[in-house]
């Protein structure tokens, strides 16, 4: 299961969105492994037809949960940047065989002799029982 953490949501009444959240062509809202809640969007690996979301992450981290294990994939967001598909800096693919979680770099101009690259960290902790956010 993929966990993304959503921002949280304010008390105050203010004009500008705080949130992105896209989906693909070939995917519904209405798709039983997708669970929208106040706190984390989450997306069920289940062997199923093809499903993309894309989102900003403000965080700059998705979590990747299974048998009690947590894997936490963390990005640089940088939320100023340009970024590819809407602008989203993080994406979750799931298939019959895949759930994949890929963070997006910034849009930039590079030289073909001068890569870019963009590091990501990932950190892995057991837990006996990993509780799920509230909505």
């Amino acid at each position: 299961m993929a966990v993304v953490p959503l921002p949280t949501a304010s008390s105050e009444h203010r004009l500008n969105p705080n949130q992105l959240v896209v989906l693909w062509p070939y995917a519904a809202w209405t798709d039983d492994r997708l669970h929208l809640g106040e706190r984390a969007a989450t997306l069920t690996a289940n062997p199923a037809p093809p499903f993309k979301i894309g989102f900003r992450s403000t965080t700059g981290s998705v979590g990747y949960l299974r048998d009690g294990v947590l894997f936490v994939l963390r990005f640089d967001a940088a939320l100023g940047s340009a970024r590819p598909d809407l602008g989203c800096n993080l994406e979750i693919y799931s298939d019959e065989r895949t759930l994949e979680l890929e963070s997006l770099g910034r849009w930039s101009a590079s030289v073909p002799a001068t890569p870019q690259l963009t590091t990501n960290s990932g950190s892995c902790a057991t837990w006996g029982r990993v509780p799920m956010p509230q909505e």
